[in-house]
């Protein structure tokens, strides 16, 4: 694979995990149906923290929603009143839910192909995390690497001596180790799969 198809695939990982911002938001409405409905059937009496008409919005499921929320928001902090709006958000986006619900809007093409879309791409991102989490912890910046990389970019004779600009200097190597690493796992997987391609009907009009 040339460089230009192996920066294409560097950036088709990088819309994959970006675009999971996307995708959350999408899901906020979409997800609740599915984990909603499979969470309702294992509650408690007396375990809610609300009840909207017949759903009841379990306990653990709240606390597991609202660290989802800290996790994608770092300005969330958890106080009473912070528990309370969150609380209100999941009270409305239930109300809507259940009245797309009696529009049969879960059933449409379009709701299952995000749910298929959102299920995909986290396996993708969860998939590439732990594999980039790998890679990192077995990368070495060597001082020649460090010291090349500097003489390249800012020229001169002058020897490297701002700790900032050494610590972005290896930050930049390592991140250029790690895409490699990727790829070349990529291109591995790639070539141990069995991959036909009909460019017959591809190029089809």
């Amino acid at each position: 694979m040339g460089k230009k198809d192996a920066c294409k695939q560097l950036l088709f990982i990088k819309e994959v995990i970006t675009g999971m911002k996307y995708v959350f938001i999408v899901l906020l409405l979409s997800s609740s149906f599915l984990f909603y409905s499979c969470s309702n059937e294992r509650q408690e009496v007396g375990n809610f923290v609300a009840e909207v008409n017949d759903y009841k919005i379990d306990f653990e499921d709240f606390k597991y929603q609202m660290a989802r929320e800290l996790e994608y928001n770092d300005d969330f902090k958890v106080t009473h009143t912070a528990k309370k709006e969150f609380l209100e958000s999941l009270i409305r986006k239930e109300i809507f839910i259940q009245e797309a619900k009696k529009l049969d809007l879960d059933t449409r093409e379009k709701f299952i192909k995000a749910i298929e879309r959102y299920w995909e791409a986290t396996l993708i991102r969860d998939l590439v995390d732990i594999k980039s989490k790998d890679i990192v912890s077995k990368i070495v910046i060597s001082e020649e690497e460090i010291e090349m990389y500097y003489q390249n970019k800012y020229g001169g004779d002058n020897t490297l001596s701002d700790p900032h600009v050494r610590e972005r200097i290896i930050a930049r190597l390592r991140e250029e180790k790690k895409s490699s690493e990727l790829e070349t796992w990529y291109e591995d997987l790639r070539e141990k799969s069995r991959i036909i391609i009909n460019e017959e009907v591809l190029y089809k009009n």
